[in-house]
């Protein structure tokens, strides 16, 4: 992962683990599973702390897996992460890239 990668990924995992912490509920605390509050906070840790070790790709999968939970608790709005992240993400690439809202379907 270059630098400017691991930047974005530390602001997206870092907003996270706030939105994590606000939205702490014991029902989540206690799962035995990896969709606990306590599991997703240490993906986000890990990024924050030793991202630049791993490939941008995983660092990737580990967002989605982190907002996809998120998202399925209703803790947050895929709508609103969309233009949140969107920015940071674009500023990654030299074009933005197509989105899948923008496509026209046939």
């Amino acid at each position: 992962m270059n630098t400017a990668e691991h930047e974005v990924m530390i602001k997206l995992f870092e907003h996270y683990e706030e939105i994590i912490l606000r939205y702490s509920d014991d029902k989540s605390e206690c799962s035995e599973n990896k969709c606990d509050n306590r599991s997703l906070q240490r993906l986000c840790w890990e990024v924050i702390d030793n991202g630049q070790q791993y490939p941008y790709d995983k660092v990737n999968r580990w967002l989605g897996f982190v907002q996809g939970v998120l998202a399925a608790r209703g803790v947050i709005d895929v709508d609103i992460e969309r233009y949140f992240t969107r920015p940071l993400l674009h500023s990654l690439y030299s074009e933005v890239p197509p989105s899948f809202d923008s496509a026209k379907s046939n």
